[in-house]
Parts: C-alpha cells; sequence; structure tokens
C-alpha cells in the first residue's frame, strides 16, 4: 500500500503583507507538515528588489530553529523603505544536526513590509 505524505511548506504570518513597521519588526511563520524525526534551519530573506528567493537579495537574517526573529533594521537601507521577505527553510538530513545544516529546502511564500523609523504613522516613502 502506498501512503504519500504531504511535503511541509512554510507560511509566513507577521508582520502582515503589506503593512508599515519600525526598524524593528518582529517576523514570525510556521512550518506546516512537519516531520518529528528532522530538525528544521531558517533564513530570513529581505529584497528591495523582486523575489527574495532569486539570489539577488539585500539581507539574510539566520534564524537556526527558530520560527520568529527580530530584526534590527539598518536605517542606511531600510528608513524609509519597501521590501519583499521571504523564508528560506531546511529539512536538514542529520537527525542530530545544528543550523545550519543540509538537506532539502523549501520556501515560503512573499509578503511585501514598509518599514519607517516614524511608526506607527509610517508616512509614505518619498
Amino acid at each position: 500500500m502506498w501512503v504519500e505524505f504531504p511535503f511541509e511548506f512554510a507560511r509566513l504570518e507577521t508582520p502582515p503583507d503589506g503593512v508599515c513597521e519600525g526598524l524593528a519588526p518582529i517576523f514570525q511563520w510556521r512550518i506546516e507538515n512537519q516531520c518529528s524525526s528532522l530538525i528544521y534551519c531558517s533564513d530570513l530573506i529581505t529584497d528591495q528588489g523582486l523575489n527574495p528567493f532569486d539570489g539577488e537579495f539585500e539581507d539574510i537574517f539566520h534564524a537556526g530553529q527558530a520560527t520568529a526573529l527580530q530584526v534590527p533594521l539598518d536605517p542606511t537601507d531600510y528608513d524609509p523603505a519597501s521590501f519583499e521577505w521571504g523564508v528560506r527553510v531546511t529539512a536538514c538530513e542529520d537527525p542530530n544536526a545544528t543550523c545550519p545544516c543540509t538537506g532539502r529546502q523549501f520556501e515560503s511564500d512573499i509578503f511585501q513590509l514598509q518599514t519607517n523609523s516614524a511608526a506607527p504613522n509610517c508616512p509614505p516613502a518619498n
């Protein structure tokens, strides 16, 4: 009998798509359909262009096994700014691995975020 298991996937949670935040947002995501015997390592990727997963990103923040990360963004690059963000997750091959590790990678959806030091008002960038 063949049983097909769904693959894991990462789902972004906060900040919500399209909002404006200050320069220290808390990013959160969830890994769905996790295999309890695997370790998952996440990288948060920001991109002021299109598609943070195209290899031409602004910043990458290593979250390890966490699914939330508060990131102090550099005002030189992010005040004000509009950018996309997403998470790349690695399902580690070695069940005793530490992050970073090697294994099968999968990517989250992509959200848009605006940042401005004037938050919570967040006037539009000029």
